[in-house]
């Protein structure tokens, strides 16, 4: 068996030389499927070197006269040395081949330089090869000029690359040494796109850990990022403020952004204190901001910045922009995903009151897309999980499923929508449902609704596998919920668990019986 192979490998190594570039390829791809790579590598430590004899020098850097030949011989290489990459220990690529990575990231053609890019981000994720990557110096300039490609394709790995070199400290030293911080600024400095494409780099580094906070802070990147905030380019504050808030969204960012002032700028923003022009523009991405923030602190943000969260309850009160209403509704049902923002909220009194009436006209007067979105909503502010459920937490959820109207007439809406043509507002009323499930109070308003168990249990009237999955989900709900046998009864409780038992894709077999009759 060695001796085939060791005869295979040689056909193919003459293969490039003798008959053909193509033919060659070819050929390594059916030695591959036949032997596997694993045995390649294994049988063949040196099969590397007629790689990159046959494909990584000569024909990713050579100047062909014939350029759809160069192009279609260069795609089958980049494809073949994918292949062959799999295999390898991304230590060993980047000590053999680290000036041949080099050139190829200089290559004219863009799928080289992807190729070598998702290389190097596979060794970027493997934190024991962060020091010989920072060593690479000028591979990383490299990588930081194709962060100013035209191409997204090459971009973007080269953005991702350098976000987890410089999530570890000593890639954040490497990252932020001063020849790479001048080529950082002369990338930025080419148009808008590259600029925001290094914001990214350096916020998502301040968002990993404080020492990465710190260099963005020290290099000026950081401090370019949060003036952003004061152009007068709209398309710029807003890309700007979708940044800020992943950085928000973490204790050392918050506490940056709060000690330089940026959390107070928006609050007043929100408000409407700089002008109703700009207002209309920008509110969405603060609301949003905000309900990021309150999701995540919100005794802290309801009590510094009251005036903020005030507005966008406002907005569900009174802007006549459906859209803004729902981004709001969804702020605050974002904010309630978490005991402590139920509580909060809860501590409001009048704004929960306008928001289930508020939910109660979407679910049942507004478009299709909107009454689903409102049904989201409503299952996000209800959402209780069991390890959750004390006394006074259902007394509240409870409490607020009440303000929607009457019990009889609400559940028996929600029965009409679940059976509507209409997929997307059945499979909303089904999230919902699954999330009345699970508490006792709402299993009796369940129990209690004409034909809704019987239409739950009913697998027919199921056209899509979503439709399937959700509805299994909420018997899955009542099945296992402690308290379903005191509100449904034992027989009850035996078939939930018999329809989660058979799955939530199970045809029930109808045998027949043919008869002759005799003559």
């Amino acid at each position: 068996m060695f001796f085939v192979f060791v005869t295979t490998v040689c056909i193919l190594y003459s293969s490039f030389l003798e008959f053909g570039y193509n033919n060659g390829v070819i050929f390594y791809k059916c030695i591959s499927f036949t032997y596997g790579q694993n045995i390649l590598q294994e049988r063949l430590p040196n099969l590397e070197v007629i790689m990159s004899s046959c494909l990584g020098v000569k024909h990713l850097d050579t100047d062909f006269t014939d350029q759809g030949k160069a192009r279609e011989q260069i795609d089958l290489a980049c494809e073949v040395l994918k292949t062959f990459f799999k295999v390898q220990d991304p230590a060993a690529i980047l000590s053999q081949y680290g000036i041949s990575m080099l050139r190829a990231l200089n290559h004219p053609n863009v799928e080289v330089k992807e190729l070598v890019l998702q290389e190097l981000n596979r060794a970027a994720s493997e934190p024991m090869l962060t020091p010989r990557l920072c060593e690479e110096r000028d591979l990383l300039l490299c990588v930081v000029t194709c962060v100013g490609h035209e191409d997204n394709s090459v971009a973007r790995p080269s953005v991702q690359f350098l976000v987890k070199l410089g999530s570890t400290l000593e890639g954040t030293k490497s990252l932020f040494s001063t020849s790479m911080l001048e080529t950082l600024n002369r990338v930025a400095q080419l148009n808008d796109i590259n600029r925001f494409r290094v914001y990214e780099i350096v916020v998502e580094i301040s968002t990993v850990f404080q020492p990465g906070l710190e260099a963005s802070r020290t290099s000026g990147l950081l401090d370019a990022v949060l003036e952003e905030l004061k152009s007068d380019d709209i398309l710029a504050v807003l890309n700007t403020l979708e940044l800020i808030t992943k950085l928000a969204l973490t204790h050392h960012g918050f506490q940056y952004l709060e000690s330089h002032g940026v959390v107070r700028h928006l609050a007043e923003k929100l408000c409407g204190k700089e002008g109703e022009a700009f207002l209309s523009y920008f509110l969405l991405g603060l609301v949003k901001f905000f309900g990021n923030v309150a999701q995540l602190r919100p005794q802290e943000t309801f009590h510094d910045y009251p005036e903020a969260m005030t507005a966008i309850f406002r907005t569900i009160q009174e802007d006549a922009d459906q859209n803004l209403v729902l981004v709001a509704l969804e702020t605050f049902g974002y904010i309630a995903t978490t005991t402590h923002g139920k509580w909060v909220l809860h501590k409001k009194g009048i704004y929960m009151k306008e928001i289930m009436n508020r939910i109660m006209e979407i679910v049942l007067k507004w478009p299709t897309d909107s009454r689903v979105r409102g049904l989201n909503v409503l299952a996000n502010l209800l959402r209780l999980k069991v390890s959750d459920q004390d006394t006074e937490m259902l007394a509240v959820v409870r409490e607020w499923f009440n303000l929607l109207g009457s019990t009889d007439h609400v559940m028996t809406k929600v029965g009409d929508m679940a059976q509507q043509p209409f997929p997307e507002i059945k499979l909303a009323v089904l999230m919902l449902l699954q999330v009345l499930a699970e508490q006792p109070w709402s299993q009796q308003y369940i129990r209690n609704t004409p034909g809704l168990l019987e239409f739950l249990l009913d697998r027919n009237s199921d056209s899509t596998m979503l439709e399937k999955t959700a509805r299994f989900a909420v018997i899955e709900s009542l099945a296992e919920s402690p308290t379903s046998e005191a509100v449904f009864g034992e027989e009850m409780v035996k078939q939930f668990k018999r329809f989660t038992k058979e799955g939530a894709v199970y045809v029930q077999l109808q045998t027949e019986v043919a008869i002759e009759k005799a003559d």
